[in-house]
């Protein structure tokens, strides 16, 4: 995966045919305030992205209508996100599993 960015506050994501979960680990890393990204439209893990954005409550993401990119005649659009760092590190950190009261197995020899 790659990054460039050429503010302090904002980066594009590229390279997105890493699993979801890596682009969400190194946007966690490099916290920037705004996070940019493309896709072509309904092929690509840029709107598998934006759909676990939304389905986690991952931050704001505003998608673009579908335009044609004139260099490959593919549909394209474009995603803006902000992240709410507190829900992402809480969704990327494993969770425990619950334990239950007064619940001991014991096994026989």
């Amino acid at each position: 995966m790659t990054l460039s960015t050429s503010s302090c506050g904002m980066v594009e994501l590229h390279t997105l045919s890493v699993p979801t979960k890596n682009l969400l680990e190194e946007v966690n890393r490099t916290r920037y305030a705004l996070v940019v990204f493309s896709d072509s439209e309904g092929r690509g893990n840029g709107n598998r992205l934006y759909a676990d954005i939304v389905d986690h409550e991952l931050g704001r993401v505003v998608r673009t209508d579908a335009k044609r990119n004139p260099n490959t005649g593919n549909d394209i659009r474009a995603f803006a996100w902000s992240p709410d760092y507190a829900a992402l590190k809480a969704y990327l950190t494993p969770r425990k599993p619950a334990r239950v009261a007064g619940k001991t197995r014991r096994t026989r020899r």
